[in-house]
């Protein structure tokens, strides 16, 4: 019988995976072939693979060694097996090594360990892809790895004809040609975390990633992070991840806020330039379309792909849509009071494929600063600096001047009091008023001020009858009336000084609103009032200024005797509320004739009383006494009262 000869194929892979470039394909026949009279001695058949591919013919019936080697001298694969003839055809290589395996003529293990991933004598490489098994592909002739096990956290390869599994770490495990780190034999020994000096990406590579992936992108130079539908840049770009729960889509590239927490999570809602909370709180641009009530990624800092930026020009900046929710606008942006967020500036401008750099600026309200305290703002307020609090304040803008009334008396005769710009005289003591009993009374051109002392009701109204003045265009009024609100007895302390000056204290006495002329009335229906005393009294009022502030009173003279003596008051006379009002000695004081030598000058002067008054019901007058009396004892007499006055500034 013949020799049967058997043609071998298949394809022979590298180190690597893929088909080998170039190197020889050995068969050396360990046994002689015997046929009858037939033998053939061994020998050994070589022959060249090329992409791969190889064409060998062996005599069957023979044990054959085989063995593949690079050009370099490295030996890939070898293997032993038996060339049968039973079929005398076409048998591929992969299954002379299920064969070899099958009759247990090597080690499989060892085999599948040693000689196809080439562990022991280059274990920094292998041949496959982690979580992958080994499989005989026996349509391609062709060994392959199956897809990986869902679950499997590092390196698992299996020998798939005993089982036999060794487990390991790589330095990427979606990439075949990966530096296997360390290897073991027991999946305990990568329990805890793996140290690594470094990692090499491929930089060539250009392979999407998907969710918890990672690889290289040449494009941006930094690595890319499978985070969901988006990619993330590392270093390049900043995302966060909201709940979105505003009832509708949040479309990508839509400028997304931040307002309240669901499970956990903080929920992004659209933006709104008329919400200054919302305004406050944008954090950027939707980086992936996220449904109502599902989560997604926001984009903080970098990149957002995909968007509509059809008319703009790169380089132009984009805000928060002054009335369009979760859209952006170009420049010029919101007007005050809509808030102002910048969202970022324009890469590619496209329909479809624009880009936007986002890097969100939402300046901050002048009241947000940590150096202002603003409370209400009022029109025409200011900014001031409170030195004692270090922050600035909202104030009403103002100016302050000062203001004084004086007067220059050559001669004081007589000893008469002389009242500088008002004073006060009674003009009724003791008198009473009921229902039905007026009380009249003559006064000069003055308000009218009442002091009561006693009665079994005295709390109700006075009713005053008679010709009122304005006092600012001296128009009269015939037959005017007046309603004074009565509510208590005063307090009277009214005293004397040492040479018999009356000096003058009221609390809780009531005063007139109006000016009135002679020949008044006091009426009433519901005061019963048995003993008051009715003064009028003039002061001034410093031109009508709200905000005045008594500051001092300033008196000289020239005494011409020894006898001579002065006496000088200041008064303020303030109204609280209503008809009530109070008058007050703000500062006073004296010379007696003891003191006093012949031909010198007096001063007296006191300062810094501070005494606020309201120059519209408030007002205040100086009151001297000289002596003494019926002689003409002091010359060349001044007298200053000084104030400082505040008005409001009106900015135009």
């Amino acid at each position: 019988m013949a020799v049967l000869y058997r043609d071998i194929t298949g394809t022979i892979n590298d180190a690597q995976g893929t088909a080998l470039a170039s190197g020889t394909l050995s068969a050396l026949a360990t046994t002689p072939i015997v046929d009858g009279t037939i033998f053939l001695a061994p020998k050994e058949v070589v022959v060249d693979i090329t992409a791969g591919t190889f064409t060998l013919q062996l005599a069957a019936g023979a044990y054959y060694d085989f063995q593949v080697m690079g050009v370099d001298g490295e030996v890939y694969w070898s293997f032993q097996a038996p060339l049968t003839d039973e079929s005398a055809g076409e048998i591929s290589i992969a299954e002379l090594y299920l064969i070899s395996v099958a009759g247990d003529t090597i080690d499989p293990e060892m085999e599948f360990l040693t000689r196809w991933l080439s562990l022991t004598d280059t274990p920094e490489s292998f041949v496959g892809q982690a979580n992958r098994s080994v499989v005989v592909n026996n349509t391609e002739d062709a060994l392959e790895f199956v897809p990986a096990v869902a679950g499997d956290e590092f390196l698992k390869l299996t020998n798939p004809l005993n089982g036999a599994t060794l487990y390991g770490v790589t330095d990427n495990a979606a990439v075949p040609t990966a530096t296997i780190l360390s290897l073991s034999e027991s999946a305990a020994d990568f329990d805890g975390p793996v140290t690594l000096d470094s990692v090499q990406f491929d930089l060539s590579a250009g392979v999407s990633v998907g969710l918890g992936e990672m690889a290289w992108n040449d494009t941006d130079k930094t690595i890319n992070l499978g985070v969901g539908v988006p990619t993330l840049q590392i270093g390049q770009e900043m995302m966060m991840r909201v709940h979105n729960n505003t009832g509708l889509d949040i479309s990508n590239g839509a400028v997304v806020s931040i307002s309240g927490v669901t499970n956990g999570r903080v929920n992004g809602v659209l933006g709104d330039a008329n919400d200054r909370s919302s305004a406050r709180g944008v954090v950027g641009l939707a980086t992936e379309a996220i449904a109502n009530g599902q989560e997604g990624m926001i984009t903080t800092e970098g990149l957002v792909r995909d968007v509509n930026t059809v008319g703009y020009t790169p380089g132009d900046p984009v805000f928060l849509h002054a009335s369009v929710p979760g859209t952006y606008q170009g420049a010029p942006p919101p007007f005050p009071p809509l808030s102002v967020v910048f969202i970022g500036v324009v890469v590619v401008a496209d329909e479809f494929n624009g880009v936007i750099w986002v890097q969100v600026n939402a300046p901050s309200q002048l009241t947000e600063l940590v150096d202002v305290s603003v409370g209400v703002p009022d029109t025409g307020e200011l900014l001031v600096y409170n030195a004692s609090t270090n922050v600035f304040e909202n104030k009403v803008p103002s100016f302050t001047y000062g203001l004084s009334f004086d007067t220059y008396v050559p001669k004081a005769t007589r000893g008469k009091v002389i009242h500088q710009h008002g004073g006060i005289e009674p003009i009724l003591t003791g008198g009473a008023v009921s229902s039905g009993s007026p009380q009249a009374f003559t006064n000069g051109q003055s308000k009218v001020f009442i002091v009561v002392n006693a009665g079994s009701d005295v709390t109700g109204s006075l009713t005053i009858t008679g010709d009122s003045v304005d006092r600012s265009t001296g128009i009269r009024t015939i037959g005017d009336t007046e309603v004074m609100a009565i509510d208590g007895l005063t307090t009277d302390g009214t005293t004397t000084d040492a040479a018999g000056n009356t000096v003058w204290t009221f609390t809780n006495a009531y005063i007139s609103g109006k000016w009135w002329l002679n020949g008044c009335s006091f009426s009433t229906t519901d005061t019963d009032i048995s003993d008051f005393d009715i003064y009028s009294v003039a002061f001034e009022q410093f031109g009508d200024q709200p905000n005045v502030v008594l500051e001092g009173v300033d008196i000289s003279a020239n005494p011409i005797n020894s006898n001579a003596w002065v006496y000088g008051y200041l008064y303020s006379l303030i109204v609280p509320s209503g008809n009530v009002c109070n008058i007050t000695v703000e500062a006073g004081g004296g010379l007696p004739a003891s003191e006093i030598t012949a031909n010198r000058l007096y001063r007296m002067k006191r300062a810094e009383l501070d005494v606020a008054l309201d120059g519209t019901t408030d007002g205040a007058w100086a009151e001297l006494h000289f002596g003494p009396f019926n002689q003409t004892y002091w010359e060349d007499i001044n007298v200053k009262v000084w104030a400082r006055i505040t008005e409001t500034l009106v900015l135009t």
